[in-house]
């Protein structure tokens, strides 16, 4: 694997190169763009049996969700679905999240089953930030209001997702979380419309900017003293 996560493979140093099946197979398995690849081979699978799994695998991970448990969810249908199965079938989704100093750049579907994948993501990459356990905590509430913000209450967005970036920059966390839409008013929601006045109480400033683009958040966090 290259430096920047691409896939090189079969190559000089891969034991893959001894197995005639993989090298013949590998164009098709780069098409799904593994970061970690695992193989379980069951001794007398037949060739045409193992193009046609390969064949619904490589199908299943063009439209695939993001989330692991989705992911595995979607797999089983879309692969093995009402069959019969002859045998017991493990499968194993890896989610491999950045921490600081390494930016955050994370793009969800705006839905509510992504928020969880938020709150992680915000939480890993926040341990490599010198901020005591309830300041790295506020961090996470006001990014994830702020993705419930996005969720609930934009307004005719032109694409279905929400984007999540997180940086370091000298002496601040910054966060901006992204949609395609404007949000409502408060009065025009009908509902509690709290999260606003939330978000600023939990971080050092925050920033709300509408443009013919979307709606952007920008939040930010004084570093007030390192991690006890």
């Amino acid at each position: 694997m290259t430096a920047n996560g691409d896939l090189v493979w079969p190559n000089a140093e891969s034991a893959a190169n001894s197995d005639p099946w993989l090298i013949a197979h590998h164009d098709r398995i780069r098409l799904m763009r593994p970061r970690v690849l695992a193989i379980n081979f069951v001794h007398g699978l037949r060739e045409q049996a193992a193009r046609t799994t390969l064949d619904a695998l490589c199908a299943a991970m063009v439209s695939a969700p993001k989330d692991p448990d989705r992911l595995l969810e979607h797999i089983l249908e879309h692969v093995v679905g009402n069959e019969e199965r002859g045998d017991d079938i493990a499968l194993l989704a890896v989610r491999l999240l950045p921490v600081a100093p390494r930016p955050l750049d994370l793009r969800v579907a705006a839905d509510v089953g992504s928020m969880d994948l938020v709150r992680d993501a915000m939480r890993a990459w926040l341990r490599g930030v010198e901020l005591r356990r309830p300041e790295a905590e506020d961090v996470v509430l006001a990014t994830w209001e702020a993705c419930a913000n996005a969720i609930e209450h934009a307004v005719e967005p032109t694409d279905g997702f929400v984007a999540v970036r997180a940086w370091l920059d000298d002496s601040r966390v910054n966060v901006t979380v992204s949609d395609s839409g404007r949000w409502a008013a408060p009065t025009e929601r009908g509902d509690r419309g709290l999260g606003l006045p939330l978000m600023e109480s939990l971080v050092s400033s925050m920033e709300i900017e509408e443009s013919d683009d979307g709606t952007t958040v920008t939040l930010e966090k004084v570093l007030s003293a390192p991690a006890e």
